[in-house]
């Protein structure tokens, strides 16, 4: 993972700082946002190779994080892979994540 681009996204400093933690031990890239809005502007000056975004958030979910994600490989033809990331873990949270466009 030396050198990865990831943007990890969440609203919850504890979840920000151990999935940092674990992927700067492997020497990766790490931008973190605290919310959707400053994720989309990060999103707007940095490319990273990968997003890990919470899908609950307060003010805008992931949800809508990956809505803009893939209208905006529409315009450009550049897919971005995203992991969703969540304490949900019914099968019914998963689908509803793929479906949404997290692989």
């Amino acid at each position: 993972m030396n050198g990865l681009r990831i943007l990890i996204v969440d609203d919850n400093d504890d979840s920000l700082y151990i999935v940092t933690l674990i992927f700067e031990e492997y020497q990766a890239k790490i931008k973190i946002a605290k919310s959707v809005d400053h994720a989309i502007q990060i999103l707007e000056e940095w490319k990273p190779d990968v997003v890990i975004s919470d899908i609950i958030m307060s003010g805008k979910d992931g949800y809508s994080l990956i809505r803009f994600i893939r209208h905006e490989e529409a315009s450009f033809r550049d897919f971005l892979p995203a992991v969703a990331l969540t304490s949900y873990v019914a099968p019914e949270s998963f689908n509803t994540a793929i479906d949404a466009g997290f692989q």
